[in-house]
């Protein structure tokens, strides 16, 4: 058994160029103070239930215009079930995307052969990353992630990195250029800069933060571009929603 946020039926911008579902997983071991996810973190009962695959793979079914299915959650891998209703899926003949946070590289090995679009959190510097996750002792997560980081970097699929940008954690020149390192690392084709939303956070503090306005955002996307010429940069917010770089 699966616990199971639902389904949204057709996205068009989880998945470039497909019409996708997308599958909401319950559960996380980050404790972003910045997520606004709160219900799907704590496996809220209001919202979580337990559902089996074959429940979850039925819907799928009955969605006759899905190209392809995105896992996100909350962290999907997380809970160990998600590993066969990922096959499951994939037996569909679909395109299948998993959005991680990366602090499971083990499990992420054992499907990684049959994605064909990963999306792994770069929260922050490492030097930050603790904060960033709300993890006091974070270094076997930082070990973790990196992990996971480089079999992405191995797998010829695509793959996007993705930064919430957040007041007084990451959004400073400086930090952008010490990500992109990492995205480096990973060999990401895509990097993403995402506008956080301060509602219904983690930690109501953050509640009353700004969200970073759509020129610091393209200004910190053009710092990144610098540093990535290579890869696909773009920012997502609220006001344009996703906003090609350079």
């Amino acid at each position: 058994m699966l616990d199971f946020a639902g389904i949204v039926d057709s996205s068009t911008i989880d998945y470039p160029g497909k019409h996708a579902a997308v599958i909401y997983l319950c559960g996380c071991d980050f404790r972003c103070p910045f997520c606004h996810n709160r219900e799907v973190v704590f496996n809220d009962p209001k919202v979580c239930k337990k559902s089996t695959i074959e429940e979850i793979v039925q819907k799928i079914k009955e969605n006759y215009l899905v190209e392809a299915v995105v896992i996100t959650g909350g962290e999907p891998l997380l809970q160990e079930e998600s590993l066969e209703l990922l096959k499951t899926l994939k037996n569909l003949g679909i395109k299948i995307k998993l959005d991680t946070n990366g602090s499971y590289p083990d499990r992420l090995a054992n499907i990684i052969n049959i994605l064909d679009f990963i999306s792994i959190d770069i929260k922050a510097p490492i030097e930050k990353y603790g904060l960033a996750i709300g993890v006091s002792d974070s270094r076997k997560i930082i070990e973790n992630v990196e992990k996971s980081w480089k079999l992405v970097k191995d797998a010829k699929i695509l793959k996007e990195g993705r930064t919430t940008i957040v007041p007084g954690i990451n959004d400073s020149e400086e930090d952008i250029v010490k990500i992109t390192e990492l995205v480096l690392k990973g060999g990401f084709n895509i990097y993403t800069l995402q506008q956080f939303r301060p509602k219904n956070t983690l930690d109501p503090k953050y509640e009353d933060k700004s969200s970073p306005d759509i020129e610091q955002m393209r200004s910190l996307g053009k710092i990144a571009k610098k540093y990535l010429p290579d890869c696909r940069v773009r920012i997502a917010t609220l006001e344009y929603g996703f906003e090609d770089i350079g």
